[in-house]
Parts: structure tokens; C-alpha cells; sequence
């Protein structure tokens, strides 16, 4: 089978340090099973935010595994015009390219963007394509987070076009999964229908990076020297995108109220890079317990986890709840978590007693926890060991993305029959 997976802000494995996400992951599974499978994206790499290639660029990666990348233009920030225009810039380019590449079997499309995903539907609908469409944030919904709870109410009307496109997008889609049954749920209220028997949520599933014996010893020896050491109290760590959503005032605030409480030796280490790294910067100069090591790749985040007690998945309130990234790779460290985000991982946390939720300025409760962890080390054994457990049931990336990848090869076969019914 021929299949497309579409993106535009996703990695692609243009070097060899590339950090996979969720399609390249796919599309390496797919080509060992025989396919072949494309993954498309932009020009404009939105982490680094450098252009890739001048112009639209296919190229081979490996046997079965190919990356077209679609012209978009930079831009500087995560949320602005610049990136509005980029995203239109690749939608619009989108249907040149495919006319290019001939027909797939197949098309995956994430939610967002919705110029994106209602260019390719136009496109698949007319080539009679069945097309998964992938919800992978909320929008224009997540939008209304920005504005105070007293005013999403005014500027809703604003936002309406964007609702109905999100609305047809949904209905359109031969197939609809999502990161989180929460979301999956939006998308069949969207479309205003229950959900088929196939359909259902695909987690954002990690996997864990192989690491050389030789590139684990060098960088625990620089974790010794920058002195986030084998021997210590409890640690906690955070890494990700310093962006709005992250809540790095509360693990500030957090780090801080321990200090002055006498736990001073419950350490926090931060790792990323993101618009807030400034904010960051002054927020923890003064807090003792509190390192910071900028951006790591996803070997140095292993060897962070191998030292490591508990991970921080702390928000901003009202962040739309789902299961991002950064809860699982804490899970495959086999580290619990602490988390403010409610909603489907809270049950899964719940379920497996391996973390603990909070509200988002619970500074004291969080603090109370995590001097009880710290006073119970026979306790943090079992947490750890069935976080571990936790994420080999639901989010071991072999294991969530070849289920995925099983429904995907039976959709030409059930979208033909719905063809001919």
C-alpha cells in the first residue's frame, strides 16, 4: 500500500540526532512492513525555525520511507500571523506536490491545521481516497484558552468560521482517531454521529531511545560534573517546550516553598527551550534547589531520567486536558508523575497508582507529596514500578503504533465497501 501521512510541524529525519514524533515513527513501522509510506511537511522546520530546503523537496530516507516537504515560509513565534500565513502557504502548495506524487491507498492528515486537512479531504474526495483525519490539538477551541473565562464568550463569534471548518473537516473524514478519547469525543460530537466500531483513540506513544554503554557513561559523567549526581534525596524533572502552556511559575513557586520549608535537598532539574527561557532564567536565579540545562536530546533526557525520581507535568490553568508527550516519556523512565492535567491520564495515574494530580497553584498540597515521597522510599519502589507498568500497557510506541497501523491497512477494504453499499 501507498500511504501519506501529513504534518506540517513535525520532524522529519533530515539528520541522524532527528527525535522522531508520531508519523515518522508510523512510517518507519509501515516500510518495514512492505509499504510504502510518505510523510509530509513543511519546508520550515517549527522547532529550530530554519528552512529545511529552499523549495518543495521528496527525497528517500530508507526503503519504503519517503519525506515530502512542502514550501512554507518562517516565522518567529509559535502563535502569530507569520505562522498563520505559513500554514496557508502549505496547504496551498499541498495539491501541486500530490498531483506530482500520483494517488496513495491511504491519507492520514492531522488536526490541525485546518487549511491543511480541508485541502487534502478536496483532494481525496476527488480521487475517491479514504482519509483518517488525526485530532491532535483542539481547534480553533484551544484559542479560547488565551482570553480570560469572562471574555471567551465575546470573542467566540470571531472564531466561528473556524468552528464550522473544524466541523466539516470532521464530518468529511472516512475515519476519525485522536491522541486522547477526549478528543475523539470532540471530533464525533463535531461530526455529529457514534463512533464506528474501528474508530478509537491512538495515544501519543514514546519510544525508548537505544542507547550505546559508551554514550551513557559520558553523559552521566557530565550530569556528575554539572552535579546532578547518582546519590540524592528525591529529584524531580521537567523537560519540554518553555512555552504558555508550560507552568514554570508554579515549579518556580514550587521549589521555592520547599526550600524555605527545610527540603531544600528535594532537587529540580529543567530542561528545553521555548519562547519562556527568559521568563525561566529570572524565575529560578535565586532558588537554590533548582538546575537548569537548556536544551537535551532524547539519549541526555534517559540518562536525566536514570537520575531521577519523579516527573513535573505542571500547566498553566486552563490548559485543554489530554495526554501530551511529556507524562508518557516520564512513564517509559519509569518515573510517576505529577501532573495537573485531569481527564483521561489522571484515571490512568489513578489506575495504576503511579502519580499524583493537582490544581495547577496547589503549591502547598504538591509540596506535602512530594515530602512524603521523600520520606518513603519503599513507596517510591512500587510507583516507579508500576509507572513502568503503565507505560508498557498503554503507550510502548511498537506496541500502540502497529495496533495503528493494523486499522490503517483495513480502510481502503471497508471504505470501498461503504463505496459500493
Amino acid at each position: 500500500m501507498n500511504i501519506w501521512l501529513i504534518h506540517p510541524a513535525e520532524p522529519v529525519p533530515i539528520s541522524e540526532n532527528t527525535r522522531l514524533f508520531r508519523y515518522g515513527k508510523v512510517c518507519r513501522l509501515l516500510a518495514k512492513r512492505g509499504h510504502v509510506a510518505t510523510q509530509w511537511a513543511s519546508t520550515f522546520d517549527h522547532f529550530s525555525k530554519q528552512q529545511r530546503t529552499r523549495g518543495d523537496c521528496l527525497f528517500e530516507v530508507e526503503t519504503g520511507y519517503r519525506v515530502q516537504l512542502v514550501y512554507g515560509s518562517p516565522y518567529k513565534k509559535h502563535v502569530g500571523f507569520a505562522r498563520m500565513r505559513s500554514q496557508r502557504e502549505v496547504a496551498q502548495n499541498f495539491t501541486r506536490c500530490a498531483e506530482k506524487s500520483g494517488p496513495p491507498d491511504v491519507i492520514v492528515v492531522s488536526l490541525p491545521t485546518l487549511e491543511l486537512a480541508t485541502t487534502v479531504l478536496a483532494y481525496a474526495e476527488a480521487r475517491k481516497i479514504p482519509v483518517v483525519v488525526d485530532i491532535r490539538d483542539l481547534w480553533p477551541d484551544v484559542f479560547f484558552t488565551a482570553f480570560p473565562s469572562w471574555a471567551q464568550s465575546l470573542v467566540r463569534p470571531l472564531f466561528r468560521k473556524y468552528e464550522q471548518q473544524a466541523t466539516d473537516i470532521c464530518r468529511r473524514a472516512s475515519v476519525l482517531t485522536a491522541v486522547s478519547d477526549t478528543y475523539l469525543s470532540w471530533g464525533l460530537e463535531k461530526a455529529r454521529r457514534s463512533r464506528y466500531l474501528h474508530e478509537k483513540a491512538v495515544y501519543l506513544a514514546y519510544q525508548k531511545p537505544v542507547i550505546t554503554e559508551y554514550d551513557r557513561l559520558r553523559i552521566l559523567e557530565e550530569l556528575d560534573s554539572k552535579g546532578i549526581l547518582e546519590k540524592r534525596v528525591l529529584r524531580c524533572c521537567f523537560f519540554g517546550m518553555l512555552g504558555k502552556s508550560a507552568g514554570l511559575r508554579s515549579i518556580a513557586c514550587l521549589a521555592t516553598h520547599l526550600a524555605r520549608q527545610g527540603h531544600g535537598d528535594i532537587e529540580f532539574v529543567l530542561c528545553g527551550t521555548g519562547p519562556r527561557e527568559n521568563d525561566l532564567l529570572k524565575m529560578i536565579q535565586d532558588v537554590p534547589n533548582i538546575k537548569y540545562l537548556g536544551w537535551q536530546d532524547s539519549t541526555e533526557i534517559a540518562c536525566l531520567m536514570e537520575r531521577s525520581d519523579i516527573g513535573l507535568a505542571i500547566y498553566q490553568e486552563g490548559v485543554l486536558q489530554s495526554i501530551p508527550n511529556k507524562p508518557v516519556e516520564y512513564l517509559a523512565g519509569g518515573l510517576p508523575v505529577l501532573t495537573t492535567l485531569r481527564g483521561e491520564l489522571e484515571t490512568l495515574l489513578n489506575t495504576y497508582n503511579c502519580g499524583k494530580v493537582f490544581q495547577p497553584n496547589a503549591i502547598e498540597s504538591m509540596g506535602e507529596w512530594l515530602i512524603h515521597c521523600k520520606q518513603n522510599h519503599v513507596s517510591m519502589n512500587d510507583l516507579s514500578q508500576q509507572a513502568s507498568q503503565l507505560y508498557a500497557d498503554q503507550f510502548d510506541a511498537t506496541k500502540v503504533y502497529e495496533d495503528f497501523i493494523d486499522e490503517i491497512e483495513c480502510i481502503p477494504q471497508r471504505f470501498q465497501a461503504v463505496v459500493a453499499a
